[in-house]
Formats: structure tokens, sequence, C-alpha cells
């Protein structure tokens, strides 16, 4: 099993909080969609009530029914702004982690470039001292 640095566990960490935010943001925008659809079918149903001859018990029931239609209205348009409010936030939250792992992918190449370096550098040091020491023999 590969031994990873602390950066590349950084960077695993930070991809699986930024996945878990996505998915909860791909649900946000189902949900977004379907209050939408909701409010949409809300207003039609608002525009399509004109009957010409209405005695006064229709008009009290068409009246609560419009009354019904209107606070259903307000409340997909109160969860629309909370779920668009809700996705901004959590794109915010995906770009930190974004930039985190980035940062952690940076520093784990830069600190295996620095152990490359490091192992030319042994090898190169025993490779010498190898050959000098064939060369006292």
């Amino acid at each position: 099993m590969k031994k990873r640095n602390v950066f590349e566990l950084f960077e695993l960490k930070e991809k699986i909080k930024s996945k878990s935010y996505s998915q909860k943001l791909h649900l946000l925008s189902s949900e977004h969609e379907k209050v939408s659809e909701i409010l949409l079918q809300l207003e039609n149903l608002s525009e399509n009530k004109h009957e010409t001859q209405i005695d006064a018990w229709k008009l009290k029931s068409i009246s609560n029914i419009q009354e019904k239609i209107n606070q259903q209205k307000e409340i997909a348009k109160y969860k629309i702004s909370r779920i668009e409010k809700e996705k901004k936030s959590l794109t915010k939250i995906i770009a930190k982690h974004e930039i985190k792992r980035k940062r952690s992918i940076e520093k784990s190449e830069h600190l295996k470039s620095i152990e490359n370096l490091e192992k030319e550098k042994k090898l190169e040091t025993d490779i010498t001292l190898k050959n000098n020491s064939f060369r006292w023999h």
C-alpha cells in the first residue's frame, strides 16, 4: 500500500467534503425546480378563475380558494428565496474546499519533488562514495 503524505490526505479530505456539498447543491437545485413548477401552476390557477355569472356562495368559495392560492404562492416564493440563499452559500463552501484541495495538491507535489531531489542526492553521494572506495583499493 502506498504511503501518502499529509497533503495528499488533506486533498482527499477536501475532495470528499466538496463532493458531499455538491450532492447537497444538486438536491437543492432539484427542489428549486419543483417549487418553481408549483409556483407556476399556482399562478396559472389564480389567472384561470373568471366566470361571468357568480352567486354569493360561489363568490365566497372562489374568494377562499383565491386566498389559499395566494398563501401557497407566498410560501413557494419564500421557499425559492431560501433555497437560492442556501445554494449560494453552498457554492461558496464548495469553492473554498476546492481551493484548499488545490493548495494541498500543490504542497503534496512540492513535497514529492523535494523527496525526489533528496533521493537523487543520496544516490549521487552513494555512487561517489562507492567510486572513491574502489579507487583506494
